[in-house]
């Protein structure tokens, strides 16, 4: 994953157990790509949940 604050590697994983969603997000790299890359999936996260 590239973003404008040098690289990072994401690995994503998604498990559903009846109505719930656990996604774990490894995430290594440079510590501003990571809180760029966390405060993007908070954000899609809140959608997916609102969007339920």
């Amino acid at each position: 994953m590239y973003t404008n604050k040098e690289r990072a590697d994401a690995e994503v994983s998604l498990s559903t157990e009846g109505e719930e969603i656990a996604v774990v997000v490894q995430v290594k790299g440079h510590p501003p790509v990571i809180d760029q890359l966390m405060t993007y999936l908070e954000a899609e996260l809140d959608e997916l949940e609102a969007s339920r």
